[in-house]
């Protein structure tokens, strides 16, 4: 292993202990609020805003685990690709 791959193994590796912290934090919380970023018709100008819906959401809680955990993955496979090439 070279600079270079030992580099990039350290930020991937990084990268896996903060996606875990994140993943860890998103199972013990709520979702109280959806934010949307909403864009004038030029898209030059855009106001962010919140709102209070009632969606279900332990559904939009569940794709988001879901999400963070494709996220996790991909980075622990990028990682074990380093040591098998």
């Amino acid at each position: 292993m070279n600079k270079q791959q030992y580099a990039k193994a350290a930020k991937l590796d990084k990268a896996i202990e903060a996606k875990k912290a994140e993943l860890r934090l998103f199972q013990n919380g709520k979702i109280t609020a959806l934010s949307v970023r909403l864009f004038n018709e030029e898209k030059t100008i855009y106001e962010d805003r919140q709102y209070t819906t009632n969606l279900p959401c332990a559904k939009l809680k569940g794709a988001m685990l879901e999400q963070l955990t494709t996220q996790l993955q991909s980075l622990e496979y990028q990682y074990e690709q380093l040591f098998t090439e």
